[in-house]
């Protein structure tokens, strides 16, 4: 899941005396920075957690800062977030990491715990798992798509303050 705002800057036309377009890029990499950092907050609270090694691994990075095609993304490098977002196909999930969770959240005895993860595993292979879409979730909230207009509008704001009227 990716986010997407494409924004293209001309020189065609000067719009203030002394101001470079490298300013105006810049402003809109610290708001690709802001608006990363709001999203990957959101997109942990959806997150599960079992260790809580993939909700802490959202992260987002800004490419090109300071360039016409700067860009902003959020991701986890984790190789689990993938099936964890968009759900699995029925298969037969590996047996000692159900057990070590059933020992941690359901604090089981050796033996029942091998059982449950046995059933939780069976069940795995017959309907495979559900999505949780952390990242979806977040891009089609309407919540976000205000909260990055207000972080652009901010930025782009205090870009056009500093500048001087053309005379």
């Amino acid at each position: 899941m990716a986010f997407k705002l494409d924004i293209k800057v001309t020189s065609k036309g000067q719009i203030a005396k002394g101001t470079a377009p490298g300013k105006f890029l810049r402003a809109i990499a610290d708001a690709l920075n802001e608006g990363g950092l709001y999203i990957e907050q959101e997109v942990a609270k959806g997150t599960p957690v079992n260790r809580g090694h993939l909700r802490g691994s959202i992260s987002h990075s800004v490419k090109g800062a300071g360039t016409s095609w700067a860009y902003g993304r959020v991701f986890s490098p984790l190789e689990y977030a993938k099936p964890v977002e968009e759900g699995q196909t029925p298969h037969w999930p590996p047996l000692n990491p159900i057990v070590r969770w059933a020992k941690r959240k359901l604090k089981l005895k050796k033996k029942q715990r091998y059982i449950v993860a046995t059933k939780i595993a069976l069940k795995i292979f017959q309907v495979g798992t559900l999505p949780v879409h952390m990242f979806k979730k977040v891009a089609k909230a309407s919540k976000t798509a205000r909260v990055l207009r207000r972080i652009f509008e901010k930025h782009t704001k205090k870009f056009v303050s500093k500048m001087k009227p053309k005379s």
